[in-house]
């Protein structure tokens, strides 16, 4: 998962640009974290406990998007995959009908997957770049 962190030249808010397939984890922190630094550091507290214990979840809903954690894997999911597919676990595309082609182009804006442990250091690189 590659990214960088800017500032928007207009009105300095900061933003996120994500590699392909990762691009919703930009979203997310744009839409649910942004600068709030309270989040922030409650989000990255509650995930180094979650590593370093091996074991436990997070569940951090949003308004634009929802996050789900583990001590091996964080997926971000747009709020509207959720609704619109609700059998989101893991393999969203999959259906009781078998894989589903036609949702593939739209995955990488839908729904992401990463490694809590790069997800952590992310996490701390935002928190970092707002300072």
């Amino acid at each position: 998962m590659e990214y960088e962190f800017y500032r928007d030249f207009i009105d300095q808010s900061p933003k996120a640009s994500f590699s392909y397939g990762h691009e919703v984890v930009g979203f997310w922190l744009e839409q649910e974290i942004a600068d709030d630094e309270i989040k922030l550091s409650v989000l990255s507290e509650q995930m180094q406990q979650i590593i370093n214990n091996g074991f436990g979840q997070l569940q951090y809903p949003g308004k634009e998007f929802s996050l789900e954690a583990d001590c091996d894997d964080v997926v971000v999911t747009a709020n509207t995959q959720l609704q619109q597919y609700p059998k989101h676990q893991g393999d969203w595309h999959q259906d009781d009908d078998g894989y589903r082609p036609e949702l593939e182009e739209d995955q990488s804006f839908m729904v992401a997957q990463c490694g809590s442990e790069d997800f952590l250091l992310m996490l701390q690189r935002w928190q970092e770049f707002l300072r």
